[in-house]
């Protein structure tokens, strides 16, 4: 919620909280979904616990870096744009 307390205006910011809170908690059930969804087949295939557990442990990992370039590539650096553009434009010294 830092991230979105520092990038949106007062009068929105309790909106942008709960909106990004409500969307971290259903990302928290959707992956316990998920997780289950894939780990149990592996018990089917006759994996071990152990090396089924560290192998559904990836599909978090993948999704979470996915994210992170998505972020780098999509958003802004500031509320106001990027930081090159501010500086090129002569709105930022």
């Amino acid at each position: 919620q830092y991230w979105t307390s520092r990038m949106f205006t007062k009068d929105v910011v309790g909106t942008a909280n709960a909106l990004v809170g409500g969307w971290g908690n259903l990302g928290g059930g959707v992956t316990q979904l998920v997780m289950g969804s894939v780990l149990f087949p592996l018990f089917k295939t006759g994996m071990s616990a152990e090396m089924a557990w560290r192998t559904v442990s990836v599909v978090p990992a993948i999704v979470a870096f996915s994210t992170g370039v998505a972020v780098w590539f999509i958003s802004d650096d500031a509320p106001k744009g990027n930081y090159t553009d501010l500086k090129k434009h002569g709105n930022m010294p």
